[in-house]
């Protein structure tokens, strides 16, 4: 139950700081036309916090359920959370995939190299 906790706190934790360091960087690069390739991975980097958050909270809610509830029921609940996981992993690499085809992986200054 403790780990479960702790990974609750967490992703709490992170969430928060992702959305404090995206508002952040959305000021940041509010006047740029066009980003390095640095300048993605910054960008990028609220994201992957974000997931890290979501996945925190979906370990955390399964370890708590699996302390309360029989087998079938975390047996569910895990099958669920599973997929949930899925789909927010493709979304996240398939989103960064769209932008980088977009906006081209080597752009330096506006230049492509």
């Amino acid at each position: 139950m403790q780990l479960a906790e702790e990974l609750l706190v967490t992703s709490i934790a992170t969430s928060v700081t992702s959305i404090v360091v995206t508002t952040i960087l959305s000021f940041g690069f509010e006047d740029r036309e066009s980003a390095t390739r640095l300048d993605t991975i910054v960008a990028w980097s609220p994201l992957i916090v974000l997931n890290w958050s979501i996945f925190a909270f979906i370990a955390g809610l399964l370890l708590w359920s699996a302390g309360r509830h029989d087998v079938g029921g975390i047996t569910c609940l895990s099958s669920f959370a599973g997929a949930l996981f899925v789909v927010v992993f493709w979304a996240t690499i398939h989103t960064s995939y769209l932008i980088i085809r977009k906006n081209g992986s080597t752009k330096v200054e506006g230049k492509r190299m």
